[in-house]
């Protein structure tokens, strides 16, 4: 079995990742999840949708997984899960907005965040680690119309959204070509 025994959560962790949760991020397609893509996930909590991606990935070998989360317990958690699912996953307990973090990661080609702050600040976190072909999935609520028009406002970008197959009033906001918006 490649599950792993979480606790108080009543179950394993592979039974966990395939409960329903809400908002969850859709699974990157195929062409997404090709040879060498570099997928980071930032805030990244109990795993969801990081871990989730990595494991799902780990059949195929071809990608390669970041996990950032500031909180030391929740990164020791990650890190069990990896070990015990034997899951190739980089966890780095360390602050998003940090220099030295994004010189570490590098460049993306997706950053997922689930609940981790709303879209005008969610913005700044992940520009570091944006390029061109940087594809951004990020989970939101109801108020997910105010937060793109607001976003608008200091930044550049190509918005797509997707209607949530958990929750009616939410949607994942498919986030490409994100600079900070110059003058003029």
């Amino acid at each position: 079995e490649t599950g792993v025994w979480v606790g108080g959560w009543g179950g394993t962790y592979t039974e966990q990742a395939a409960a329903p949760h809400p908002n969850p991020l859709p699974a990157p397609s195929a062409e997404a999840q090709g040879e060498g893509k570099h997928f980071l996930d930032l805030g990244s909590g109990a795993g969801f949708p990081g871990m989730v991606l990595a494991i799902m990935a780990a059949e195929t070998g071809q990608t390669r997984h970041t996990l950032i989360e500031s909180d030391s317990r929740k990164a020791a958690f990650l890190s069990e899960v990896a070990r015990q699912t034997s899951v190739a996953v980089d966890i780095l307990c360390a602050r998003i907005e940090s220099p030295a973090t994004s010189a570490k990661v590098g460049e993306v080609d997706c950053v997922t965040a689930r609940a981790l702050a709303p879209l005008p600040k969610l913005a700044g976190l992940v520009a570091p680690y944006f390029v061109t072909r940087t594809l951004g999935l990020f989970s939101k609520g109801q108020d997910v119309k105010a937060e793109l028009e607001e976003t608008s406002l200091t930044w550049d970008f190509a918005a797509d959204l997707m209607p949530s197959v958990t929750d009616p009033s939410g949607c994942v906001v498919l986030l490409t070509a994100l600079k900070v918006k110059t003058e003029g």
